[in-house]
């Protein structure tokens, strides 16, 4: 004996009359419009020269959007990704700023939404430097230092401030509170990015998961030219 009930066919009518009207009902629910396809078309690029040697990507884009360009030195895994401040359209041109002479890039071109979903994708392009003049860019690299903070500011004239970091091997308890403890990452990051020297190193406060990683730093083969300590009494 089956334990469910045996429909009728007024019951086989109704459950399929509620089927269909439960899908339209929800269909209809749907304010949000669905999302424009990417489309095939690629978008043609124009390759300009600026005066520093840079290079300028210029586009018709296919969709109103905000404009993106990733770009990487060919056959590497380093990834560099350019943008303007421009209002949405659908004409773009974007500075690509981290570039060195001389080297063959690639690069491809995609548009974003307004919730920073990707409408479309470009097929990547390629170009070769020539002579670049120096850029004034202004870099800062939050480092890893999980616990407490680090910060690298280096300036395009080549000045270098380090603000706090982190633990480093300050910090060494058994067993390790967390990955990385007790490691000087750091200044494993400023040799990483070959920094030879610190021409203004700061910490913030008296607490050791900031200024333990700047120990790390004096007491290694890089020139550290001026340490100040302006909130605390900290032996500069």
């Amino acid at each position: 004996m089956s334990r469910f009930p045996r429909l009728t066919t007024f019951g086989y009518f109704t459950l399929v009359l509620g089927l269909l009207i439960s899908g339209c009902g929800e269909r209809l629910d749907q304010s949000a419009p669905l999302a424009p396809p990417i489309p095939p078309s690629d978008p043609e690029y124009i390759e300009i020269v600026e005066t520093d040697g840079r290079i300028s990507i210029e586009w018709e884009s296919p969709l109103v959007c905000d404009s993106r360009v990733l770009y990487w030195p060919h056959a590497t895994a380093i990834r560099y990704m350019a943008s303007t401040r421009e209002e949405y359209g659908t004409a773009h041109q974007v500075k690509l700023l981290e570039l060195s002479p001389g080297v063959w890039y690639d690069y491809c071109a995609f548009g974003l939404d307004l919730d920073g979903d990707t409408l479309y994708l470009g097929s990547p392009d390629s170009f070769i430097t020539g002579q670049i003049l120096p850029a004034y860019l202004l870099k800062a690299h939050f480092i890893d230092v999980k616990q407490g903070d680090g910060c690298l500011i280096q300036t395009a004239e080549g000045f270098n401030l380090m603000v706090d970091g982190g633990y480093g091997s300050n910090s060494n308890p058994s067993p390790p509170s967390w990955d990385g403890d007790g490691v000087p990452l750091a200044l494993n990051y400023l040799q990483n990015l070959n920094v030879n020297a610190i021409n203004l190193m700061v910490k913030t406060h008296d607490h050791s998961d900031h200024y333990g990683g700047l120990e790390d730093v004096l007491n290694s083969s890089i020139i550290v030219q001026e340490a100040r300590a302006p909130f605390s009494g900290w032996g500069f």
